[in-house]
Formats: structure tokens, sequence, C-alpha cells
């Protein structure tokens, strides 16, 4: 078997030079892009606690992606997942609140 790499005749170590010079280039002009793991929670309560919920859900950074204002309230948002615990116990101690994880 005869291969080739850029016109060159390459051996086997010629090859894995070639190979290991190239993946080298591509992982150093590569760009690292990190991105937030977000939880998906839909919560239910009544109208009285509307408040207490979004200043909670303001003050703990959330994205509020659907809600529902009536008799019985509900909203779908997003959190970041490092925050999640620390909203999860705060929406707990607002009582009457029923929270699904999505």
């Amino acid at each position: 078997m005869v291969r080739y790499f850029g016109g060159t005749l390459l051996g086997v170590g010629g090859l894995i030079t070639a190979y290991k010079n190239s993946t080298s280039q591509v992982i150093s002009e590569s760009i690292i892009t990190e991105k937030q793991v977000l939880l998906t929670h839909e919560i239910h309560f009544s109208f009285e606690k509307l408040n207490d919920v979004m200043k909670l859900l303001k003050q703990l950074h959330c994205k509020i992606i659907q809600q529902q204002f009536e008799v019985d309230c509900s909203i779908t948002f997003t959190i970041a997942k490092k925050y999640n615990e620390q909203c999860l116990d705060k929406l707990h101690h607002l009582r009457d609140i029923t929270i699904n994880e999505l």
C-alpha cells in the first residue's frame, strides 16, 4: 500500500508524523467555547405567591420560558445547574409550591 500526504510518499513513520502534526495544528487553532448546563423546571402556585416567586426567580437569574397567571399560576423556567440546588431550596421555603423538573 502506498500513502501520499501533500504529494509526498510516506511510510508508516512519516504517516504517523503527518497525522500528529496536523492534529496538533487543529487543536492549537481551535476555539474553546464554554457552555452552562441549564435545567428546566415548572412550578405551580397560587396567585398570592406570585410576587415572592417572581422576586426569587429574578434574584437567581432564572430565565422564564413560559408563564400563566390565573387563580393557579405556573411558570416554566431554566436555571444554571450550579444554582439549581439553591433555587429549589428557596422555592421549597415559600411553601405550597409544586415543582416539577422537565
